[in-house]
């Protein structure tokens, strides 16, 4: 160990630690990794000025004073790095929890898809022509469809009290931008169109997961509307008030269809991705037929796929498919069942235990595991369990990229999230 009388503190100046330990700059600029953070003057003293974020590899170590452990804290040089862990340790925080949060929900979904069809029966038995008085009043026609859409409308609630929940601007980097915002506001530091701020550090994708969820729901409830709208033995009143909830329903949804695929391309997310493209042509094949089944027939929303397109569409999706299919694999059914829907087949055909347990697996696959976690090249978290390093060439969940590995090396561009298994390694569920 250097002796302090060997140090020149002015070439190399001593910084003091908030628990009175201290070091030598270029000690501490070590320790610190700084070159990892700035970009600093060839002398290797002046930071010239901070790397994007992007190129900062993720969740650095929490730091600490090596003589005694405790935080860093207060010291304007390193201000950046330590701020950079204690966000990079919310986001993980705030992943793991979206995870579990999502998988409750998912389940809650196909609780409801698969309660659907005895639902519908009921509802159907109860309200055929021949069992209701004819000229019902608007108001019994309202009292029953509120009675049985009660179940829909509260599971409605939850999906979208959970994408808000993970929305960009509730992660932890974006509230940090929020902040910075409006403390420079204040000040009039920030004007015109120049920001200080960097795009989204990690893409966890749980908004669009969220997003894609709610198109599922919405697809099983639309499906449900219209078997029961082409029921014939079902009072007229109650079949033309729900073939009206599906044309007041359609716009809407085929325009989230479009945010949805457009926000998974640019994210990179393979499987929301095919799900987005998926029920777009749904919501057209549907758009179309309800469209030619009311009395009065009209032309589908503008946002919906052309029947010659719609078929093109599916097409494009198995291409897809047969170039992912590591990642898509369990959404093979989802092709197949549009396929046979937009050719004139079912509405809706339950998922099977076997095949629910495809997609357990799959949503396991991101967040699960007795190892570390990673960022791949595109700022996807994932888990790799074993000895925590990647043992075989294997593929990001979400986009497909490499993320390992021959030697237990990690492939290009994947970054360790070395301090995540302390707070959240073995998380199963």
């Amino acid at each position: 160990m250097q002796r302090y009388a060997d140090v020149d503190v002015n070439k190399d100046p001593i910084i003091f630690l908030p628990c009175g330990h201290f070091y030598t700059r270029s000690t501490m600029d070590g320790i610190m990794d700084l070159r990892q953070y700035y970009v600093v003057g060839p002398e290797g003293e002046t930071l010239l000025q901070p790397k994007p974020v992007s190129e900062v590899a993720a969740s650095p170590i929490q730091p600490y004073c090596p003589g005694c452990r405790r935080p860093l804290r207060d010291i304007h040089r390193y201000n950046r790095i330590v701020k950079h862990a204690l966000i990079d340790e919310s986001t993980k925080r705030f992943v793991s929890k979206a995870h579990r949060d999502y998988t409750t929900l998912y389940e809650a979904v196909q609780l409801y898809e698969d309660q659907l069809e005895s639902a519908r029966n009921e509802f159907v038995s109860k309200w055929r022509a021949q069992n209701v008085e004819k000229g019902l009043l608007s108001a019994e026609i309202k009292a029953a469809i509120v009675a049985y859409e009660a179940n829909a409308t509260k599971l409605q609630a939850r999906i979208r009290k959970f994408v808000k929940g993970v929305s960009k601007i509730e992660q932890p980097f974006a509230r940090v931008n929020a902040l910075l915002a409006s403390a420079l506001a204040r000040t009039d530091a920030l004007s015109g169109d120049l920001t200080p701020f960097e795009e989204m550090a990690v893409l966890t994708g749980f908004q669009l997961r969220g997003d894609c969820l709610d198109l599922q729901f919405n697809w099983a409830l639309l499906s449900d509307y219209a078997n029961i709208q082409q029921d014939g033995t079902v009072s007229s009143q109650i079949r033309v008030t729900f073939c009206d909830k599906i044309n007041s329903r359609l716009p809407q949804l085929l325009t989230r269809c479009h945010t949805a695929l457009a926000d998974a391309i640019k994210g990179k997310f393979i499987a929301e991705q095919l799900q987005a493209t998926i029920y777009h042509t749904l919501f057209s094949q549907l758009a179309h037929t309800s469209a030619a089944a009311r009395a009065n027939p009209t032309k589908p929303p503008t946002t919906a796929l052309g029947q010659d397109r719609i078929k093109d569409t599916l097409e494009e999706c198995e291409l897809l498919f047969r170039c992912h299919k590591s990642i898509l694999g369990p959404y093979w059914k989802l092709i197949s069942d549009a396929a046979r829907y937009c050719c004139g087949g079912a509405f809706y055909d339950p998922v099977t235990a076997n095949e629910k347990q495809q997609i357990y697996r799959a949503m396991a696959a991101q967040f699960t595991g007795t190892g570390h976690w990673y960022y791949c090249k595109n700022r996807h978290p994932f888990t790799v369990g074993e000895c925590g390093l990647p043992m075989e060439q294997a593929q990001c969940p979400q986009c497909g990229e490499s993320v390992g590995g021959q030697s237990h090396e990690a492939a290009a561009g994947v970054h360790r999230a070395q301090d995540f298994e302390a707070q959240f390694g073995g998380v199963s569920g």
